[in-house]
This record gives C-alpha cells, sequence and structure tokens, in this order.
C-alpha cells in the first residue's frame, strides 16, 4: 500500500502510531535489560547506542508528525475526503448519519442500514427534536426473478455466500421494511419515511444526505468513495439516486406513518413473516 494510502485512512493511522510507540518502548526496555544485565564491553555498548537511536529517532519521528498536525494543513485532505479504506467505511456513514436532516439510501436488503443507521437516526430525531425525512430504496421482494439473480450474485461471490438465497433475500428486505415501520411508530413525527422498491440490479450501493454521499460496494473489504457537495462528482450520484427512485415503485410516500406491513402486502406467507421478524434484531453483518 502507498504512503498516501495509509496516510488517507484514520484507522492505518491510529496502527501506525501504535505500532510505532510499541517500538520505541520495546527498543528503551532493550536498552535497560542489556544496561544492567551485561558488562561495559564495545560490543554491547555499540547494540546498547543502536537501540538508543532507534529509539530517540523514533520519539522524534512522532512528534514532528503532532507538530505538523497542529500547525501545517494535512496534504492527505482530500485524499480522506474522498477514499475510504473499509476500517473506515462504518464510522464514515455513521459521521453523516449524526448530522442528518434528510437521508437516501439506495441498497439491496439494507443488513447494515436497519442495524446500525436506521436507529442512529431515529435517536437523533427524537434526542435533538428535530424532524427527518429518509427515503428508502429496496430490492422488490416480490420479483422472484430478481431476488434469484441477486441471490446467485451474492452466493458465488460474497464473503458470508452460504447465507444467500432467494428466499433469504425476500426475507432481509422484508426485516428491514418491518424495521421501518417499527422505527416510524416509535419515533412518531420525528420520522417521516418514503419507501421504495426498485428492479434494479448494482453493485453498487449509494447513501448519505444532501451534504455528503458514500458510495460503497457489496462486499465489505472493498474500499468506498465519500463524496462532498463541494466534490464535481457529487452531483451526479445525486441525480443517479434521483432516477432510482423515479423508477421505483413507490410503496408509501408523503405520510407521517408507514402503515401495517400487512396492510402494504397482504399475501406475504406468515412463515417468511415470522423469519424476517427474528431477522429485525440482529447486529450487522459487516464488519466495520
Amino acid at each position: 500500500m502507498s504512503i498516501s494510502g495509509i496516510m488517507s485512512s484514520r484507522s492505518q493511522r491510529h496502527l501506525l502510531f501504535t505500532l510505532s510507540l510499541l517500538l520505541i518502548v520495546l527498543c528503551w526496555l532493550g536498552v535497560l535489560i542489556f544496561y544492567w544485565t551485561t558488562s561495559d564491553t564495545r560490543g554491547w555498548n555499540i547494540l546498547i547506542a543502536s537501540l538508543v537511536g532507534v529509539a530517540v529517532s523514533g520519539m522524534f519521528a512522532l512528534f514532528s508528525a503532532f507538530y505538523l498536525y497542529y500547525y501545517f494543513s494535512d496534504p492527505f485532505e482530500y485524499m480522506v475526503a474522498s477514499q475510504l479504506l473499509p476500517a473506515d467505511i462504518g464510522s464514515a456513514l455513521e459521521e453523516i448519519a449524526s448530522s442528518a436532516t434528510k437521508y437516501k439510501i439506495f441498497v439491496r436488503t439494507g443488513r447494515h442500514f436497519r442495524a446500525v443507521i436506521l436507529p442512529l437516526l431515529a435517536r437523533n430525531a427524537v434526542r435533538k427534536r428535530v424532524p427527518i425525512r429518509i427515503e428508502v430504496v429496496l430490492l422488490d421482494f416480490r420479483d422472484s426473478a430478481i431476488c434469484t439473480k441477486y441471490a446467485d450474485f451474492r452466493h458465488e461471490g460474497s464473503f458470508d455466500r452460504q447465507l444467500w438465497s432467494r428466499e433469504y433475500v425476500e426475507t432481509e428486505v422484508i426485516a428491514t421494511i418491518m424495521k421501518l415501520i417499527d422505527t416510524s411508530k416509535e419515533a412518531g413525527s420525528f420520522i417521516k419515511i418514503d419507501l421504495f422498491l426498485s428492479k434494479r440490479l448494482s453493485t453498487f450501493r449509494i447513501e448519505g444526505t444532501s451534504d455528503a454521499i458514500v458510495v460503497t460496494r457489496e462486499d465489505p473489504t472493498d474500499n468506498a468513495a465519500r463524496y462532498k457537495r463541494t466534490d464535481p462528482h457529487f452531483g451526479a450520484f445525486l441525480n443517479e439516486f434521483a432516477w432510482i427512485r423515479q423508477e421505483a415503485d413507490a410503496i408509501s410516500t408523503g405520510g407521517r406513518r408507514l402503515p401495517d406491513f400487512a396492510q402494504m402486502f397482504p399475501h406475504v406467507p406468515e412463515s417468511t413473516l415470522a423469519e424476517a421478524q427474528r431477522a429485525t434484531s440482529k447486529g450487522s453483518p459487516y464488519v466495520r
């Protein structure tokens, strides 16, 4: 990985700092151990001087880094703003959601969204007494062919491939819808949800606000891209989401609360509903 790639990631910077600090501590411990346990010979003095040099150089490098960070602008600021390593995707999504008053998401099943982002949006809306509108575009679970095609794709190349089947896709989409309904009821007038079901398949997810958008891929080991309003590509993804939403089937829009599931989808089998209800309490499947 390049230096810019390492320094553009908060998690990588933390790891680099921790390892550097650990190396300095080990060098100083080695110096003390050699000093206490060996006689004053030329060979041991050379080894001790080498360890002291490594430790002092490391301390100087860390202090210099802190000095440059405090007094100078970050040369990797643009890289941090646009490129996200897998370990930083979760924190970036939560950061965007924490200040959102309008949130948009185009995703297939929405497992991570319902487990992490949706509860965060609801908590912030109630705590701050600020209404939040959420536009959610999910895969149309009523289309068996589309669900089968997506399940086959995930089964062939996903990190959790053993889970994926047509029934699993349908259950997960329904679970996300159920979570949306529960959130709509619990948060009252502070959460307004527009629900759409789409037959469009894509390997990308688009989610964010009118200030920043994160584009992720299917596998949590893939890098992601973050586009802020000032980025020249921001408008393209905002338009992309708008086109996807226009082509999707609008299930419930404009109302204060989502209707009950049976009212929107009266012909779903009871066994599928029971399985989906259990899935609503599961955590995010992604390591973020």
